[in-house]
């Protein structure tokens, strides 16, 4: 009988280790599955206009973007959905066209198209203001520095549909969950010892 009561907390610790891992790995997302792509946004730019570069399907965790078209180099970093995010602006003096986009994305080239409009005439049809433009996604990490404490996890919120804490808290948590336990157990063992 006294080999029981042990095996009993044994498996019940087992069990809550597994639940947890699995909670933990059912909150990590999928890495995103599809062909790669590159786009450019809006699908057709004016000279001096800012573009904006979305790859899917790269492997690494940042790339570089260079076309004929643009005034430099994009830097392309990680965002949501899995995609990287950069932008561009397009070059002044360029006569309307279309103009290769390559993305250089962990030792792999990607090909998009860059297709330049002619300007609209100064009594055509305004530029969309800031308020009319869709909204840029957040970068899924930091670009720099935080003003103040947390440093680049302040903006971090739990994955969705997690209802446990995940990472190095979810952890601790469990570490002293089972420590618990552990001296739950020693102490009524202690106790039905001196009986």
């Amino acid at each position: 009988m006294r080999i029981a009561f042990p095996l009993k907390l044994t498996l019940c610790a087992a069990a809550m280790t597994v639940v947890a891992a699995g909670t933990v790995l059912a909150a990590d997302p999928e890495p995103p599955s599809g062909a790669a792509e590159v786009r450019v946004s809006p699908a057709e730019a004016a000279p001096g206009d800012e573009v904006e570069l979305r790859v899917r399907g790269c492997a690494g965790a940042s790339a570089t973007a260079g076309s004929e078209g643009f005034v430099a180099e994009a830097v392309l970093a990680p965002a949501t959905g899995g995609e990287l995010f950069g932008e561009a602006r397009v070059r002044s003096t360029l006569e309307p066209g279309g103009y290769p986009v390559e993305v250089e994305c962990a030792g792999t080239s990607l090909t998009g198209q860059l297709t330049v409009v002619a300007a609209a005439p100064p009594g055509g049809q305004p530029r969309p203001t800031a308020e009319e433009r869709p909204e840029r996604p957040a970068p899924a990490h930091p670009t720099g520095p935080v003003g103040a404490g947390g440093g680049g996890t302040a903006g971090e919120s739990s994955p969705a549909g997690a209802s446990v804490p995940t990472g190095p808290a979810g952890l601790t948590l469990l570490a002293g969950g089972l420590l618990a336990c552990g001296v739950v157990f020693l102490v009524r063992r202690l106790r039905g010892a001196r009986r």
